[in-house]
Protein backbone atom coordinates (compact mmCIF):
# COMPACT_ATOMS: atom_id res chain seq x y z
CA UNK A 1 0.00 0.00 0.00
CA UNK A 2 2.86 2.48 -0.45
CA UNK A 3 0.92 4.02 -3.68
CA UNK A 4 -1.61 5.19 -1.77
CA UNK A 5 -3.24 8.70 -1.09
CA UNK A 6 -6.11 9.78 1.10
CA UNK A 7 -8.84 12.18 -0.17
CA UNK A 8 -10.98 13.37 2.74
CA UNK A 9 -14.52 13.62 1.06
CA UNK A 10 -16.38 16.31 1.31
CA UNK A 11 -19.40 17.55 -0.65
CA UNK A 12 -17.14 19.69 -3.17
CA UNK A 13 -13.98 19.63 -3.94
CA UNK A 14 -11.32 17.35 -1.68
CA UNK A 15 -7.63 17.70 -0.82
CA UNK A 16 -5.32 14.43 -1.76
CA UNK A 17 -2.34 13.59 -0.20
CA UNK A 18 0.25 11.56 -1.75
CA UNK A 19 0.95 8.59 0.36
CA UNK A 20 4.98 9.20 -0.32
CA UNK A 21 5.09 13.33 -0.02
CA UNK A 22 2.12 14.27 1.69
CA UNK A 23 1.92 16.88 -0.95
CA UNK A 24 -1.77 18.17 -0.77
CA UNK A 25 -3.19 17.88 -4.48
CA UNK A 26 -6.89 19.48 -5.58
CA UNK A 27 -8.91 17.00 -7.13
CA UNK A 28 -12.88 15.78 -7.22
CA UNK A 29 -14.09 12.88 -5.16
CA UNK A 30 -17.53 12.45 -4.58
CA UNK A 31 -19.22 10.89 -1.20
CA UNK A 32 -20.16 6.95 -2.87
CA UNK A 33 -23.94 5.71 -2.69
CA UNK A 34 -24.75 4.41 0.35
CA UNK A 35 -26.59 1.70 -1.66
CA UNK A 36 -22.99 1.17 -3.54
CA UNK A 37 -21.30 0.79 -0.21
CA UNK A 38 -24.21 -1.48 1.49
CA UNK A 39 -23.89 -3.91 -1.51
CA UNK A 40 -20.24 -4.06 -1.71
CA UNK A 41 -20.80 -5.15 1.96
CA UNK A 42 -23.37 -7.67 1.36
CA UNK A 43 -21.26 -9.11 -1.46
CA UNK A 44 -17.99 -9.67 0.86
CA UNK A 45 -15.77 -13.20 0.04
CA UNK A 46 -14.30 -15.03 2.95
CA UNK A 47 -10.71 -13.17 2.45
CA UNK A 48 -12.63 -9.83 2.73
CA UNK A 49 -11.55 -9.51 6.76
CA UNK A 50 -7.98 -10.71 6.43
CA UNK A 51 -7.55 -7.91 3.42
CA UNK A 52 -9.37 -4.85 5.17
CA UNK A 53 -7.08 -6.43 8.57
CA UNK A 54 -4.13 -5.71 6.20
CA UNK A 55 -5.13 -2.34 4.96
CA UNK A 56 -6.00 -1.26 8.11
CA UNK A 57 -2.49 -1.74 9.79
CA UNK A 58 -0.89 -0.61 6.64
CA UNK A 59 -2.48 3.05 6.24
CA UNK A 60 -4.43 2.86 9.87
CA UNK A 61 -3.11 5.51 11.28
CA UNK A 62 -3.75 8.15 8.95
CA UNK A 63 -7.32 7.49 8.43
CA UNK A 64 -9.31 10.03 10.80
CA UNK A 65 -12.30 9.31 13.30
CA UNK A 66 -15.89 10.08 12.82
CA UNK A 67 -16.14 13.36 13.00
CA UNK A 68 -19.88 13.33 14.69
CA UNK A 69 -19.52 10.37 17.49
CA UNK A 70 -16.08 10.06 17.43
CA UNK A 71 -15.71 6.21 17.06
CA UNK A 72 -12.05 5.66 15.88
CA UNK A 73 -10.39 4.67 12.58
CA UNK A 74 -9.52 1.01 13.97
CA UNK A 75 -13.54 0.93 14.56
CA UNK A 76 -14.74 2.05 11.48
CA UNK A 77 -15.75 -0.11 8.56
CA UNK A 78 -13.36 -0.19 5.70
CA UNK A 79 -14.84 -0.45 2.26
CA UNK A 80 -12.73 -1.16 -1.08
CA UNK A 81 -14.51 1.07 -3.25
CA UNK A 82 -14.06 2.14 -7.08
CA UNK A 83 -15.68 5.42 -8.19
CA UNK A 84 -18.22 5.75 -10.39
CA UNK A 85 -17.91 4.25 -14.02
CA UNK A 86 -18.01 7.93 -15.99
CA UNK A 87 -15.09 8.84 -14.26
CA UNK A 88 -12.85 5.50 -15.96
CA UNK A 89 -12.80 7.12 -19.88
CA UNK A 90 -12.13 10.99 -18.41
CA UNK A 91 -9.72 9.33 -16.71
CA UNK A 92 -10.32 10.61 -13.59
CA UNK A 93 -11.32 6.38 -12.34
CA UNK A 94 -9.42 5.58 -8.65
CA UNK A 95 -9.85 2.60 -6.83
CA UNK A 96 -9.23 2.38 -2.72
CA UNK A 97 -10.53 1.80 0.34
CA UNK A 98 -13.59 4.20 1.73
CA UNK A 99 -13.54 4.69 6.12
CA UNK A 100 -17.45 4.52 7.22
CA UNK A 101 -19.44 5.10 10.26
CA UNK A 102 -22.71 3.20 9.34
CA UNK A 103 -24.10 4.75 12.67
CA UNK A 104 -23.95 8.22 11.50
CA UNK A 105 -23.95 7.42 7.80
CA UNK A 106 -20.28 9.57 7.26
CA UNK A 107 -17.98 8.91 4.74
CA UNK A 108 -14.93 9.99 6.16
CA UNK A 109 -11.44 9.26 4.54
CA UNK A 110 -11.16 7.79 0.88
CA UNK A 111 -7.87 5.83 0.60
CA UNK A 112 -7.03 6.08 -3.03
CA UNK A 113 -4.12 2.80 -4.20
CA UNK A 114 -2.62 3.46 -7.04
CA UNK A 115 -1.50 0.23 -8.49
CA UNK A 116 -5.60 -1.33 -8.21
CA UNK A 117 -6.24 1.86 -9.87
CA UNK A 118 -3.84 0.90 -12.41
CA UNK A 119 -4.79 -2.41 -12.76
CA UNK A 120 -8.47 -1.14 -12.62
CA UNK A 121 -7.92 1.01 -15.19
CA UNK A 122 -6.04 -1.53 -17.46
CA UNK A 123 -9.03 -3.84 -17.48
CA UNK A 124 -11.17 -1.00 -18.59
CA UNK A 125 -9.13 -0.02 -21.18
CA UNK A 126 -9.64 -4.31 -22.19
CA UNK A 127 -13.33 -3.59 -22.09
CA UNK A 128 -13.59 -5.54 -18.88
CA UNK A 129 -13.73 -4.75 -15.17
CA UNK A 130 -13.46 -5.74 -11.87
CA UNK A 131 -16.76 -4.18 -10.75
CA UNK A 132 -19.65 -6.07 -10.23
CA UNK A 133 -21.51 -3.32 -8.46
CA UNK A 134 -20.97 -0.22 -11.04
CA UNK A 135 -22.84 2.67 -9.86
CA UNK A 136 -22.89 6.30 -11.60
CA UNK A 137 -21.77 9.96 -10.56
CA UNK A 138 -25.84 11.02 -11.35
CA UNK A 139 -26.70 8.46 -8.14
CA UNK A 140 -27.77 10.14 -5.14
CA UNK A 141 -25.42 9.75 -2.30
CA UNK A 142 -28.67 9.08 0.30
Amino acid sequence: MANCRVATILPSTTCVLSWSTRRPEMTNFQPFPWRYIKEVLDSREFFFEQSMAFTKEEIGDDARACPDCGKQADDLTWVPVDTADETWPRGEGRSGFVTCCMECKNQIDFFVDDELTRLEAELRADGTSSQDLPWSETEPVG
